[in-house]
Protein backbone atom coordinates (compact mmCIF):
# COMPACT_ATOMS: atom_id res chain seq x y z
CA UNK A 1 0.00 0.00 0.00
CA UNK A 2 1.10 3.27 -1.22
CA UNK A 3 2.18 6.43 1.57
CA UNK A 4 -1.00 8.21 -0.50
CA UNK A 5 -2.78 5.57 -0.14
CA UNK A 6 -2.22 5.53 3.87
CA UNK A 7 -2.45 8.85 4.12
CA UNK A 8 -5.99 8.56 2.63
CA UNK A 9 -6.99 5.86 5.12
CA UNK A 10 -6.17 8.22 8.29
CA UNK A 11 -7.98 11.02 6.69
CA UNK A 12 -10.51 8.76 6.59
CA UNK A 13 -10.47 7.27 9.94
CA UNK A 14 -10.20 10.42 11.68
CA UNK A 15 -13.04 11.83 9.88
CA UNK A 16 -15.43 8.85 10.86
CA UNK A 17 -14.10 8.78 14.63
CA UNK A 18 -14.78 12.94 14.74
CA UNK A 19 -17.86 13.30 12.25
CA UNK A 20 -19.96 9.93 11.56
CA UNK A 21 -20.56 8.35 14.95
CA UNK A 22 -22.06 12.12 16.04
CA UNK A 23 -24.23 12.53 12.21
CA UNK A 24 -25.73 9.13 13.53
CA UNK A 25 -26.91 10.62 16.79
CA UNK A 26 -27.98 14.00 15.64
CA UNK A 27 -30.78 12.45 13.70
CA UNK A 28 -32.20 11.01 17.12
CA UNK A 29 -32.13 14.31 18.64
CA UNK A 30 -33.24 16.63 15.48
CA UNK A 31 -35.34 15.70 12.27
CA UNK A 32 -34.35 16.46 9.50
CA UNK A 33 -36.90 19.95 9.35
CA UNK A 34 -35.48 20.83 12.59
CA UNK A 35 -31.79 22.05 11.64
CA UNK A 36 -29.68 22.74 8.60
CA UNK A 37 -26.52 20.23 7.17
CA UNK A 38 -24.85 23.23 7.80
CA UNK A 39 -25.77 22.93 11.70
CA UNK A 40 -25.70 19.12 11.48
CA UNK A 41 -22.10 18.80 10.77
CA UNK A 42 -21.25 21.37 13.39
CA UNK A 43 -23.36 19.18 15.81
CA UNK A 44 -22.29 15.96 14.37
CA UNK A 45 -18.46 17.22 15.08
CA UNK A 46 -19.26 18.41 18.74
CA UNK A 47 -21.81 14.98 19.76
CA UNK A 48 -18.89 12.76 18.33
CA UNK A 49 -15.72 14.65 20.56
CA UNK A 50 -18.24 14.56 23.47
CA UNK A 51 -19.69 10.73 23.27
CA UNK A 52 -16.74 9.14 22.02
CA UNK A 53 -13.79 10.48 24.78
CA UNK A 54 -16.74 9.52 27.65
CA UNK A 55 -17.52 6.12 26.29
CA UNK A 56 -13.60 5.25 26.30
CA UNK A 57 -13.19 6.77 29.82
CA UNK A 58 -16.25 5.09 31.60
CA UNK A 59 -15.37 1.42 29.54
CA UNK A 60 -11.60 1.62 30.42
CA UNK A 61 -12.76 2.77 34.25
CA UNK A 62 -15.23 0.19 34.78
CA UNK A 63 -13.70 -2.79 33.08
CA UNK A 64 -10.26 -2.30 32.49
CA UNK A 65 -10.42 -1.48 29.19
CA UNK A 66 -7.20 -0.50 27.25
CA UNK A 67 -7.17 2.65 25.10
CA UNK A 68 -6.12 1.64 22.02
CA UNK A 69 -6.61 2.63 18.47
CA UNK A 70 -8.43 -1.06 17.48
CA UNK A 71 -10.64 -0.81 20.62
CA UNK A 72 -11.13 2.86 19.97
CA UNK A 73 -12.23 2.26 16.54
CA UNK A 74 -14.76 -0.79 17.76
CA UNK A 75 -15.78 1.62 19.99
CA UNK A 76 -17.04 3.98 17.21
CA UNK A 77 -18.30 1.40 15.12
CA UNK A 78 -20.82 0.04 17.74
CA UNK A 79 -21.88 3.67 18.61
CA UNK A 80 -22.32 4.50 14.94
CA UNK A 81 -25.12 1.17 15.13
CA UNK A 82 -26.85 2.17 18.12
CA UNK A 83 -28.61 5.17 15.97
CA UNK A 84 -29.13 2.76 12.88
CA UNK A 85 -30.95 0.40 15.42
CA UNK A 86 -32.71 2.99 16.78
CA UNK A 87 -34.20 4.09 12.88
CA UNK A 88 -35.08 0.90 11.98
CA UNK A 89 -36.97 0.25 15.54
CA UNK A 90 -38.91 3.83 15.03
CA UNK A 91 -40.29 2.13 11.72
CA UNK A 92 -41.41 -0.72 13.00
CA UNK A 93 -42.78 0.57 16.18
CA UNK A 94 -43.96 4.08 14.81
CA UNK A 95 -47.32 2.61 13.28
CA UNK A 96 -47.85 -0.01 16.07
CA UNK A 97 -47.96 2.71 18.89
CA UNK A 98 -50.27 5.73 16.92
CA UNK A 99 -53.19 4.09 18.29
CA UNK A 100 -54.35 4.38 21.76
CA UNK A 101 -56.93 2.51 23.99
CA UNK A 102 -59.97 3.80 25.18
CA UNK A 103 -60.25 2.40 28.33
CA UNK A 104 -57.59 3.39 31.33
CA UNK A 105 -54.40 5.20 30.43
CA UNK A 106 -50.99 3.82 31.44
CA UNK A 107 -48.11 5.98 32.32
CA UNK A 108 -44.42 5.13 32.40
CA UNK A 109 -43.53 7.30 35.57
CA UNK A 110 -39.65 8.14 35.40
CA UNK A 111 -37.64 9.76 38.22
CA UNK A 112 -34.48 9.93 39.36
CA UNK A 113 -35.09 11.71 42.75
CA UNK A 114 -36.97 8.99 44.91
CA UNK A 115 -37.16 8.24 48.68
CA UNK A 116 -35.82 7.07 51.19
CA UNK A 117 -33.49 10.26 49.77
CA UNK A 118 -34.37 13.28 51.18
CA UNK A 119 -35.15 16.41 49.26
CA UNK A 120 -38.16 18.31 47.96
CA UNK A 121 -37.31 16.69 44.74
CA UNK A 122 -37.68 13.23 46.23
CA UNK A 123 -40.85 14.37 48.05
CA UNK A 124 -42.63 15.89 45.45
CA UNK A 125 -41.91 12.49 43.00
CA UNK A 126 -43.20 10.05 45.83
CA UNK A 127 -46.59 12.27 46.17
CA UNK A 128 -47.67 13.01 42.75
CA UNK A 129 -46.71 8.71 41.98
CA UNK A 130 -48.74 7.33 45.03
CA UNK A 131 -51.57 10.04 44.02
CA UNK A 132 -51.71 9.39 40.57
CA UNK A 133 -51.47 5.62 40.79
CA UNK A 134 -54.66 5.36 42.85
CA UNK A 135 -56.01 7.34 39.65
CA UNK A 136 -54.13 5.81 36.68
CA UNK A 137 -51.99 2.60 35.95
CA UNK A 138 -48.94 3.67 36.57
CA UNK A 139 -45.34 2.09 35.51
CA UNK A 140 -42.58 3.76 38.28
CA UNK A 141 -38.51 3.47 36.93
CA UNK A 142 -36.95 5.01 39.71
CA UNK A 143 -33.81 6.00 41.22
CA UNK A 144 -32.75 6.71 45.00
CA UNK A 145 -29.48 6.79 44.79
CA UNK A 146 -26.32 8.81 44.17
CA UNK A 147 -25.82 11.45 40.86
CA UNK A 148 -22.78 10.32 40.44
CA UNK A 149 -23.94 6.82 38.99
CA UNK A 150 -25.92 8.73 36.52
CA UNK A 151 -23.39 8.27 33.05
CA UNK A 152 -25.11 4.39 33.87
CA UNK A 153 -28.39 5.20 35.35
CA UNK A 154 -29.27 7.36 32.09
CA UNK A 155 -28.50 4.00 29.76
CA UNK A 156 -30.48 1.48 32.62
CA UNK A 157 -33.14 3.97 32.25
CA UNK A 158 -33.35 4.00 28.60
CA UNK A 159 -33.20 0.15 28.28
CA UNK A 160 -36.41 -0.35 31.16
CA UNK A 161 -38.10 1.89 29.12
CA UNK A 162 -37.99 0.33 26.28
CA UNK A 163 -38.79 -2.69 27.57
CA UNK A 164 -42.11 -1.57 29.72
CA UNK A 165 -42.65 0.30 26.44
CA UNK A 166 -42.23 -2.94 24.28
CA UNK A 167 -44.11 -5.05 27.12
CA UNK A 168 -47.06 -3.00 27.70
CA UNK A 169 -49.71 -0.51 25.77
CA UNK A 170 -48.19 2.81 27.42
CA UNK A 171 -50.44 5.86 26.59
CA UNK A 172 -48.30 8.44 27.87
CA UNK A 173 -44.40 9.10 29.14
CA UNK A 174 -43.30 11.39 32.27
CA UNK A 175 -40.32 13.18 33.74
CA UNK A 176 -39.97 14.30 36.80
CA UNK A 177 -36.88 16.79 36.15
CA UNK A 178 -35.26 18.13 33.96
CA UNK A 179 -31.96 16.47 33.13
CA UNK A 180 -34.19 13.35 31.91
CA UNK A 181 -35.40 15.37 28.92
CA UNK A 182 -32.80 13.59 26.64
CA UNK A 183 -34.30 10.51 27.26
CA UNK A 184 -37.95 11.98 26.74
CA UNK A 185 -36.67 12.75 23.55
CA UNK A 186 -35.51 9.56 22.38
CA UNK A 187 -38.28 7.49 23.60
CA UNK A 188 -40.80 10.02 22.25
CA UNK A 189 -38.96 9.73 18.60
CA UNK A 190 -38.87 5.76 18.86
CA UNK A 191 -42.52 5.19 20.17
CA UNK A 192 -44.71 8.11 19.07
CA UNK A 193 -45.71 8.39 22.71
CA UNK A 194 -46.75 12.30 24.27
CA UNK A 195 -43.79 13.01 26.44
CA UNK A 196 -44.45 15.38 29.80
CA UNK A 197 -41.94 16.37 31.96
CA UNK A 198 -41.56 18.90 35.12
CA UNK A 199 -39.26 21.25 35.34
CA UNK A 200 -38.08 22.40 39.00
CA UNK A 201 -35.75 25.12 38.60
CA UNK A 202 -32.31 24.10 38.98
CA UNK A 203 -32.79 22.00 36.24
CA UNK A 204 -33.61 24.51 33.43
CA UNK A 205 -31.00 26.98 34.70
CA UNK A 206 -27.74 24.76 35.79
CA UNK A 207 -24.74 26.95 34.99
CA UNK A 208 -22.97 24.69 32.47
CA UNK A 209 -22.39 25.48 28.86
CA UNK A 210 -23.35 21.76 27.45
CA UNK A 211 -25.70 21.06 29.80
CA UNK A 212 -28.06 24.58 28.71
CA UNK A 213 -26.64 23.48 25.01
CA UNK A 214 -28.86 20.20 25.35
CA UNK A 215 -31.22 20.16 28.20
CA UNK A 216 -33.19 23.11 27.21
CA UNK A 217 -33.14 22.15 23.50
CA UNK A 218 -34.15 18.92 24.70
CA UNK A 219 -37.10 20.45 26.99
CA UNK A 220 -38.85 22.39 23.98
CA UNK A 221 -39.26 19.22 21.89
CA UNK A 222 -41.19 17.26 24.54
CA UNK A 223 -45.01 18.03 23.96
CA UNK A 224 -45.52 19.60 27.45
CA UNK A 225 -43.39 21.15 30.43
CA UNK A 226 -45.21 21.65 32.95
CA UNK A 227 -43.45 23.84 35.55
CA UNK A 228 -43.99 24.38 39.50
CA UNK A 229 -43.71 28.47 39.83
CA UNK A 230 -43.92 31.27 37.50
CA UNK A 231 -40.46 31.61 38.32
CA UNK A 232 -39.77 28.59 36.68
CA UNK A 233 -41.86 29.13 33.93
CA UNK A 234 -40.21 32.69 32.60
CA UNK A 235 -36.80 30.52 32.87
CA UNK A 236 -38.15 28.34 30.11
CA UNK A 237 -39.09 30.73 28.14
CA UNK A 238 -36.20 32.35 28.29
CA UNK A 239 -34.38 29.20 26.70
CA UNK A 240 -36.81 29.41 23.67
CA UNK A 241 -39.02 26.48 25.54
CA UNK A 242 -42.76 27.59 23.66
CA UNK A 243 -44.77 29.50 26.10
CA UNK A 244 -47.87 26.99 24.49
CA UNK A 245 -46.29 24.44 26.14
CA UNK A 246 -45.48 25.42 29.42
CA UNK A 247 -48.13 25.65 32.69
CA UNK A 248 -47.51 26.01 35.90
CA UNK A 249 -48.67 23.38 38.24
CA UNK A 250 -47.40 23.62 41.79
CA UNK A 251 -45.90 21.43 43.81
CA UNK A 252 -48.57 20.08 46.75
CA UNK A 253 -48.65 19.30 50.61
CA UNK A 254 -50.08 16.94 53.13
CA UNK A 255 -51.39 16.85 56.26
CA UNK A 256 -48.41 14.22 57.64
CA UNK A 257 -45.77 16.98 59.25
CA UNK A 258 -49.09 18.51 60.96
CA UNK A 259 -48.72 18.06 65.43
CA UNK A 260 -51.80 18.32 67.90
CA UNK A 261 -49.33 18.10 70.62
CA UNK A 262 -48.81 20.85 72.98
CA UNK A 263 -45.79 22.69 71.87
CA UNK A 264 -44.31 22.73 75.63
CA UNK A 265 -44.53 18.84 75.82
CA UNK A 266 -43.01 19.22 72.07
CA UNK A 267 -40.01 22.08 73.30
CA UNK A 268 -39.41 19.71 76.21
CA UNK A 269 -38.66 16.36 73.48
CA UNK A 270 -36.92 18.61 71.35
CA UNK A 271 -34.69 19.65 73.91
CA UNK A 272 -33.67 16.30 75.06
CA UNK A 273 -33.22 15.19 71.74
CA UNK A 274 -30.76 17.63 70.93
CA UNK A 275 -29.09 18.85 74.61
CA UNK A 276 -29.87 22.08 73.84
CA UNK A 277 -31.76 24.03 76.52
CA UNK A 278 -34.91 25.46 74.72
CA UNK A 279 -36.74 26.87 77.91
CA UNK A 280 -37.78 30.46 77.44
CA UNK A 281 -36.54 30.57 74.05
CA UNK A 282 -37.63 31.68 70.78
CA UNK A 283 -36.65 29.22 67.87
CA UNK A 284 -36.01 30.28 64.44
CA UNK A 285 -36.02 27.43 61.78
CA UNK A 286 -34.69 26.83 58.56
CA UNK A 287 -34.41 24.10 56.50
CA UNK A 288 -32.72 22.82 53.21
CA UNK A 289 -29.59 22.25 51.37
CA UNK A 290 -26.43 24.45 52.87
CA UNK A 291 -25.79 25.53 49.37
CA UNK A 292 -24.67 29.68 48.37
CA UNK A 293 -28.56 30.18 47.08
CA UNK A 294 -30.77 29.70 50.60
CA UNK A 295 -28.65 32.71 52.02
CA UNK A 296 -27.60 30.91 55.12
CA UNK A 297 -23.95 32.33 55.38
CA UNK A 298 -25.12 35.86 54.95
CA UNK A 299 -28.22 35.33 57.35
CA UNK A 300 -25.88 34.32 60.39
CA UNK A 301 -23.30 37.13 59.45
CA UNK A 302 -25.17 40.00 59.14
CA UNK A 303 -29.19 38.93 60.49
CA UNK A 304 -28.32 37.30 63.52
CA UNK A 305 -25.84 39.10 65.50
CA UNK A 306 -28.45 41.94 65.64
CA UNK A 307 -31.07 40.02 66.35
CA UNK A 308 -29.23 38.96 69.58
CA UNK A 309 -28.05 42.78 70.60
CA UNK A 310 -31.88 43.26 70.91
CA UNK A 311 -32.99 40.50 72.57
CA UNK A 312 -30.54 37.09 73.73
CA UNK A 313 -33.57 34.38 74.29
CA UNK A 314 -33.09 33.35 69.94
CA UNK A 315 -32.05 30.21 68.86
CA UNK A 316 -31.12 29.43 65.23
CA UNK A 317 -31.48 25.80 64.30
CA UNK A 318 -30.81 24.85 60.54
CA UNK A 319 -31.80 21.17 59.00
CA UNK A 320 -29.78 20.11 56.31
CA UNK A 321 -26.72 19.04 54.65
CA UNK A 322 -24.28 20.42 51.67
CA UNK A 323 -21.64 21.63 50.40
CA UNK A 324 -21.26 25.07 52.79
CA UNK A 325 -21.10 23.44 56.06
CA UNK A 326 -17.64 23.72 56.96
CA UNK A 327 -17.56 26.80 56.05
CA UNK A 328 -21.08 27.99 57.85
CA UNK A 329 -19.57 26.07 60.96
CA UNK A 330 -16.65 28.54 60.60
CA UNK A 331 -18.59 31.50 60.38
CA UNK A 332 -20.66 30.63 63.56
CA UNK A 333 -17.20 30.06 65.45
CA UNK A 334 -15.78 33.46 63.67
CA UNK A 335 -18.72 35.36 65.14
CA UNK A 336 -19.04 33.50 68.78
CA UNK A 337 -22.75 32.04 68.04
CA UNK A 338 -21.92 28.41 68.66
CA UNK A 339 -24.41 29.02 71.84
CA UNK A 340 -27.29 30.21 69.52
CA UNK A 341 -27.11 28.72 66.01
CA UNK A 342 -27.03 24.88 65.43
CA UNK A 343 -26.48 22.31 62.41
CA UNK A 344 -28.20 19.90 62.82
CA UNK A 345 -27.67 18.02 58.90
CA UNK A 346 -30.21 15.78 57.48
CA UNK A 347 -33.00 14.05 60.10
CA UNK A 348 -35.62 12.19 59.65
CA UNK A 349 -39.53 13.18 59.08
CA UNK A 350 -40.44 12.77 62.77
CA UNK A 351 -37.65 15.13 64.26
CA UNK A 352 -38.68 17.72 61.50
CA UNK A 353 -42.27 17.54 62.35
CA UNK A 354 -41.15 17.80 65.77
CA UNK A 355 -39.01 21.24 64.19
CA UNK A 356 -41.89 22.56 62.77
CA UNK A 357 -44.49 22.06 65.34
CA UNK A 358 -41.94 23.92 68.21
CA UNK A 359 -40.54 26.43 66.21
CA UNK A 360 -41.57 30.09 66.42
CA UNK A 361 -40.89 31.30 63.06
CA UNK A 362 -39.96 29.17 59.90
CA UNK A 363 -36.79 31.66 57.71
CA UNK A 364 -35.96 31.65 53.96
CA UNK A 365 -33.48 34.29 53.79
CA UNK A 366 -32.39 33.32 49.76
CA UNK A 367 -30.38 35.24 48.04
CA UNK A 368 -30.10 35.43 43.86
CA UNK A 369 -26.84 33.26 42.40
CA UNK A 370 -26.53 33.16 39.00
CA UNK A 371 -27.31 29.52 37.59
CA UNK A 372 -29.14 28.79 40.17
CA UNK A 373 -32.56 29.39 41.42
CA UNK A 374 -34.83 28.53 43.98
CA UNK A 375 -38.12 26.85 41.98
CA UNK A 376 -40.51 26.78 44.47
CA UNK A 377 -39.54 25.80 48.34
CA UNK A 378 -41.27 23.24 49.13
CA UNK A 379 -40.51 23.54 52.73
CA UNK A 380 -42.30 26.75 52.87
CA UNK A 381 -45.84 24.66 52.34
CA UNK A 382 -44.67 22.45 55.46
CA UNK A 383 -44.35 24.82 57.49
CA UNK A 384 -47.63 27.10 56.97
CA UNK A 385 -49.22 23.75 57.17
CA UNK A 386 -48.05 23.75 60.56
CA UNK A 387 -49.23 27.07 61.21
CA UNK A 388 -45.35 28.23 61.68
CA UNK A 389 -44.54 32.01 60.29
CA UNK A 390 -42.78 32.59 57.54
CA UNK A 391 -40.36 35.57 56.63
CA UNK A 392 -38.54 34.50 53.72
CA UNK A 393 -36.81 36.45 50.50
CA UNK A 394 -38.50 38.02 47.94
CA UNK A 395 -37.26 35.75 44.92
CA UNK A 396 -37.97 32.76 42.52
CA UNK A 397 -40.67 30.25 43.37
CA UNK A 398 -40.74 31.62 46.67
CA UNK A 399 -42.85 34.55 45.90
CA UNK A 400 -45.39 31.83 44.14
CA UNK A 401 -45.63 30.35 47.62
CA UNK A 402 -45.81 32.75 49.99
CA UNK A 403 -48.43 35.63 49.97
CA UNK A 404 -47.18 38.76 51.78
CA UNK A 405 -49.15 39.59 55.00
CA UNK A 406 -50.67 36.83 54.41
CA UNK A 407 -49.24 32.75 54.39
CA UNK A 408 -46.15 34.81 55.90
CA UNK A 409 -44.33 37.93 54.89
CA UNK A 410 -41.44 38.52 52.15
CA UNK A 411 -38.41 40.14 52.03
CA UNK A 412 -36.05 41.58 49.75
CA UNK A 413 -33.01 39.52 49.20
CA UNK A 414 -29.94 41.10 51.57
CA UNK A 415 -32.59 43.55 53.58
CA UNK A 416 -31.03 43.22 56.84
CA UNK A 417 -32.98 45.32 58.73
CA UNK A 418 -36.14 43.96 56.87
CA UNK A 419 -35.57 41.04 58.19
CA UNK A 420 -34.15 42.37 61.80
CA UNK A 421 -37.81 44.05 61.96
CA UNK A 422 -39.95 41.47 60.61
CA UNK A 423 -39.19 38.72 62.54
CA UNK A 424 -38.34 40.98 66.29
CA UNK A 425 -41.98 42.17 65.02
CA UNK A 426 -43.02 38.84 65.05
CA UNK A 427 -41.73 37.81 68.48
CA UNK A 428 -42.71 40.83 70.37
CA UNK A 429 -46.46 40.28 68.63
CA UNK A 430 -47.77 37.09 69.48
CA UNK A 431 -51.33 38.01 67.48
CA UNK A 432 -49.13 38.20 64.20
CA UNK A 433 -46.76 35.56 64.74
CA UNK A 434 -49.37 32.49 64.75
CA UNK A 435 -51.95 31.00 62.67
CA UNK A 436 -51.98 31.67 58.96
CA UNK A 437 -54.75 29.04 58.09
CA UNK A 438 -52.18 26.17 58.03
CA UNK A 439 -55.40 23.79 57.02
CA UNK A 440 -56.57 26.14 54.17
CA UNK A 441 -52.88 25.45 52.55
CA UNK A 442 -53.35 22.02 53.09
CA UNK A 443 -56.05 21.81 51.19
CA UNK A 444 -55.45 24.28 48.60
CA UNK A 445 -52.16 22.73 48.27
CA UNK A 446 -53.69 19.17 48.75
CA UNK A 447 -51.59 16.17 46.34
CA UNK A 448 -55.04 14.92 44.98
CA UNK A 449 -55.34 17.73 43.84
CA UNK A 450 -51.73 18.51 41.68
CA UNK A 451 -52.27 14.73 40.58
CA UNK A 452 -55.80 15.47 39.18
CA UNK A 453 -53.98 18.49 37.10
CA UNK A 454 -51.27 16.59 36.00
CA UNK A 455 -53.63 13.55 34.89
CA UNK A 456 -55.45 16.57 32.98
CA UNK A 457 -52.79 17.60 31.04
CA UNK A 458 -51.48 14.19 30.37
CA UNK A 459 -55.31 12.97 29.11
CA UNK A 460 -55.07 16.49 26.53
CA UNK A 461 -52.02 14.86 25.56
CA UNK A 462 -53.47 11.93 24.91
CA UNK A 463 -56.35 12.65 22.93
CA UNK A 464 -53.98 15.34 20.38
CA UNK A 465 -52.16 12.39 19.86
CA UNK A 466 -55.36 10.31 18.65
Amino acid sequence: MGVNEVGMLQIFGVIFVLFIPGLAWSFIFFNKKEIDWIERIALSFGLSIAIIPLTVFYLNFLFKIKITLINISLITAILTVIPVIYHLLFRVLSARNMKYSAGDRKILFITRKFPPMKGGMETAAYELFMHLQVMANVELIKWSGSNKWLPLLLPYMLLKSIYILLRDNIDAIYLQDGLLAPLGLVLKRVFSKPTIITIHGLDITYKNRLYQLVIPSCVKRLDKVICVSNATKRECVKRKIPIEKASVIPNGISDKFVIKNNKKELRDGLSRKLQISLNNKKILLSVGRLVERKGYSWFIEKVIPELLRRRNDIVYIIVGGGVLRKKIRRLISKNNLEDYVFLLGKVDDEMLRILYNSSDIFVMPNIPVKGDMEGFGLVLLEAISCDLSVVASRIGGIKDVVKDGITGFLIDPYNRNGYIETINSLLENKDTCNHFQGRQIIEIYSWEKIAKKYLKEVHVMINLKC
